[in-house]
């Protein structure tokens, strides 16, 4: 599970968290936990939820090149979350983001920069490098995170999120965004 606060998007590829024009896709209060593991992906593994859909990202952007995504979480240590709160069973302590191993033990996932700077996909992981809209055009765009390379466990047992990701354009150039996981099969956690 991780708990999303904040999805926005820059015309610069280089842009810095303090930049100005950033674009947000959906400020989200309270934020919002979803389970990456049980999205759709349009295979029929899954929900069918789409998770930008989900948190309300049906807005266009408007026309532009887009040269990164950003996709913040919610602190660990953050006071104040969701009301229902997918990862207050943590054996391992109190957090809104965490992940359920194999064996059933449901862990704490640390993040690193996810909440300040959130998860970045740049230019290299967006289809043709960037994302170009013109005036009333939009995009389906598929954001596939790779759980196995995702959740990586810390040689002390807490797991901790590296983000695998990749940016994608769906069929067709109409349509919703997306953010699906990548591949069920062989994974390590069942959950979150």
């Amino acid at each position: 599970w991780v708990t999303i606060t904040l999805v926005r998007a820059h015309i610069s590829d280089g842009a810095e968290d303090g930049d100005g024009e950033w674009v947000d896709l959906t400020e989200l209060d309270p934020p919002m936990q979803i389970d990456l593991l049980n999205l759709g992906n349009g295979d029929g593994n899954g929900g069918d939820e789409c998770a930008l859909a989900t948190l309300g990202i049906l807005d266009e952007l408007p026309a532009g090149d887009y040269g990164q995504i950003r996709i913040h979480l919610l602190a660990n240590d953050a006071s104040e979350g969701p009301a229902e709160n997918a990862c207050e069973e943590a054996v391992d302590g109190d957090g809104w983001n965490c992940a359920q191993e194999s064996l059933g033990d449901l862990k704490l996932l640390r993040l690193s920069s996810q909440a300040n700077t959130g998860i970045k996909i740049p230019p290299g992981q967006l289809p043709d490098g960037g994302l170009s809209l013109e005036e009333g055009e939009s995009a389906n765009i598929n954001i596939e995170f790779n759980a196995c390379r995702s959740i990586v466990e810390q040689g002390n047992g807490r797991l901790r999120l590296k983000p695998t990701l990749h940016a994608g354009e769906g069929s067709g150039r109409r349509g919703h965004r997306g953010l699906h996981r990548r591949d069920r099969a062989g994974l390590p956690r069942a959950g979150g």
